[in-house]
């Protein structure tokens, strides 16, 4: 038998292994929470110990989720921005501080995971799947802008 042949075979074997999924479930979370980490530590010990970070537009939202909430009319390009600001009048509503604005926004995320795992599954099968959903968590602009108030 030729060498590579055997090698293949391994490959192919651990393809069909019963608990690969499970276990590229778990580094799929692992990094997720590695990546996510400001978002994690401000569910786990407040947002007062990890607040969301601020960006230019963030008072754009804010004040428009204070409008949304107040009953008045959005202003300037803040109606451009109506499915975040509705995100920020919900937390308002539900006398949240914005800074819960980031585990929304992680949840966002993971949804869109699982989204590009179905995608790549269904294109080309569960490993294309898994590296999409890797890929999408794993990149750390994503990640990066989790923790910003900001439609990013």
């Amino acid at each position: 038998m030729p060498k590579g042949l055997g090698r293949r075979n391994l490959f192919l074997r651990l393809l069909h292994w019963p608990h690969l999924e499970l276990c590229g479930l778990l580094v799929l979370i692992t990094v997720f929470l590695i990546r996510n980490y400001h978002v994690v530590g401000a569910l786990v010990f407040g947002v007062a110990e990890f607040p969301a970070d601020l960006g230019g537009d963030s008072g754009r939202y804010t004040s428009g989720a204070d409008r949304w909430v107040s009953n008045e009319p959005l202003v300037g390009k803040q109606a451009s921005y109506l499915g975040y600001i509705l995100v920020l009048a919900g937390l308002r509503t539900w006398s949240l501080a914005y800074d819960w604005v980031m585990p929304v926004q992680l949840l966002f995320t993971a949804a869109a995971a699982c989204a590009a795992f179905g995608l790549g599954r269904d294109v080309a099968g569960r490993l294309a799947g898994f590296l999409a959903a890797l890929w999408l968590v794993e990149n750390p602009d994503i990640a990066i802008w989790n923790r910003y108030l900001l439609t990013d």
